[in-house]
């Protein structure tokens, strides 16, 4: 709906064939440019929102990732390991390009009996694109 309105703000700012410089004052050209730039400025902010929340999820998603490579090493039987679908556990981003993921892993124990260890893992993306845990913490 906004952006629809600010469509036709913009549309209704720029000049028609019959206007001409000479005909608008000063304020109104520089009332209309401004208008200009807030639809600018606000379409571009739009898009700006949609791809940080696009690469949030995406790294939210590399997160639950990277989790499986983390927990496996800590299993008897790493081979073994079955996590679940992203959509079975906690994914929260906490902002700053860290997230948290609450989650479990089914795999064999010493006995070769399949158990299940749930897992709590804090997992932090540097600016030069490495990856830290922060914490993982076994329930």
């Amino acid at each position: 709906m906004i952006l629809i309105v600010s469509i036709i703000a913009f549309s209704s700012c720029t000049n028609s064939p019959s206007e001409t410089a000479d005909a608008l004052s000063k304020e109104e050209i520089a009332r209309r440019d401004s208008v200009k730039r807030a639809v600018m400025k606000f379409v571009l902010e739009e898009d700006e929102k949609k791809k940080a929340a696009k690469r949030g999820a995406l790294l939210s998603i590399e997160a639950y990732n990277f989790s499986h490579d983390l927990i496996k090493e800590h299993l008897k039987a790493p081979s073994t390991a079955s996590f679940p679908e992203p959509n079975e556990v906690k994914l929260l981003s906490l902002g700053d390009d860290r997230y948290y993921v609450d989650g479990y892993v089914d795999s064999q124990n010493d006995f070769g009996a399949m158990v299940r260890t749930e897992y709590e893992c804090w997992i932090y993306y540097r600016q030069n694109e490495t990856v830290k845990i922060e914490n993982i913490d076994f329930k």
